[in-house]
């Protein structure tokens, strides 16, 4: 499997604070966990980010879009910049929209799909910043939101009970749309090559990924983190080859997301029920989740 390198970048301290949280807590109790993925964390912008041209790797970008293609605020917009050169602001924004909906075609884009945009056929592509500082020739499109607006739910007069349950899903929901980044770059890099050296094709070595849903959506950081840096460890674990291991991954995603995953009544995973029973993301971090699959001891 092709080791990828993920690159959290946020100008939000508190987010870049509560991914390094939850990357420690995993090495605190796994640190010797073998992964086919690694994690950096940046905080700033895109354009202060350290170029990545090491042996052709080559980049993609993920846009947290909107349903249509919006791109004219916070890290889209900065995601313009990158792709476009020597041009006008709204110039580069209308020509970076409409190369985008070409590309996805049909006019929307549901919830959490992710669908990558390769720029290779962009006019004056290899020109851009994007291509010049980060091998980056594509991006990856997954709207976190159909509108910009706020997506945090809560309400003053919910109940306890009911805040957890919105919680719940918000962790849910950023780890189903990491995940899909996940299997919608894997589907890329099962058809592509390495290329050469001059190539703007090829498979994808590195992700540049920045919150999600924590600007205009307004999510919480605490919980986007725990929903990002979850889906990305379990997603990279290397657990085996066979069938039954890729099972074993699924079941083990189910029960960090706190689904039922008692009702396939499968008794080969007997053992991860009883081990991480009363486990709650909203109460523990991530590493408390592989403290309890992991240690046997469980301490």
């Amino acid at each position: 499997m092709n080791h990828l390198k993920i690159v959290l970048v946020d100008s939000n301290p508190l987010l870049v604070n509560a991914w390094n949280k939850q990357i420690q807590s995993i090495l605190k109790y796994n640190g010797q966990l073998k992964s086919t993925v690694s994690i950096e964390v940046h905080q700033g912008t895109l354009s202060s980010l350290n170029p990545i041209h090491e042996n052709n790797r080559k980049t993609t970008i993920v846009s947290p879009a909107n349903s249509i293609g919006g791109m004219g605020g916070g890290f889209d917009e900065a995601l313009c910049e990158l792709y476009t050169t020597n041009v006008g602001k709204e110039t580069k924004l209308a020509s970076i929209e409409t190369f985008i909906r070409k590309h996805l075609r049909h006019g929307y884009t549901p919830l959490g799909t992710a669908h990558i945009l390769e720029f290779h056929d962009f006019p004056n592509f290899k020109e851009s910043v994007a291509w010049k500082r980060f091998r980056a020739n594509s991006i990856v499109v997954i709207p976190t939101m159909r509108v910009p607006k706020s997506i945090y739910t809560v309400l003053k007069e919910d109940s306890i009970d009911t805040i957890r349950v919105k919680h719940l899903e918000i962790v849910r929901f950023v780890f189903d749309c990491v995940w899909e980044i996940m299997c919608a770059v894997s589907r890329h890099n099962e058809k592509n090559q390495e290329g050469f050296e001059n190539d703007i094709h090829g498979k994808i070595d590195n992700i540049i990924l920045p919150g999600l849903g924590t600007g205009y959506g307004g999510l919480p950081t605490d919980l986007v983190s725990k929903g990002m840096i979850g889906a990305l460890s379990l997603w990279g674990l290397k657990l085996g080859s066979i069938d039954k291991y890729e099972l074993y991954r699924g079941v083990i995603c189910l029960a960090f997301l706190r689904e039922d995953y008692t009702v396939f009544d499968n008794d080969e995973f007997t053992d991860i029920f009883e081990k991480i029973d009363g486990f709650n993301i909203l109460d523990s971090d991530v590493g408390e989740f592989y403290k309890l699959l992991f240690h046997k001891d469980n301490v």
